[in-house]
């Protein structure tokens, strides 16, 4: 199982799906609030999650991210 040792703080458990190895996931609001806190601006943080975080593809054991729904989710 990948993990991400710097977001380990952010784990929020281990996600079990039918046919494929368990993945961690971790709490995205946190991640941000994380990478805000090392220094980057929100929209900054928001880039580089995007593309270094969510867009870092290592296997089907990559994490995934939960965030809360929001309106345009309904």
């Amino acid at each position: 199982m990948i993990q991400y040792p710097d977001l380990e703080p952010y784990l929020l458990g281990i996600v079990e799906r039918f046919g494929q190895p368990p993945i961690r996931c971790y709490d995205l609001a946190q991640v941000i609030a994380k990478y805000q806190a090392d220094g980057m601006s929100e929209d900054e943080a928001w880039e580089y999650f995007d593309y270094n975080t969510l867009g870092a593809w290592v296997g089907e054991t990559t994490p995934c991210f939960l965030r809360q729904p929001t309106e345009e989710d309904a």
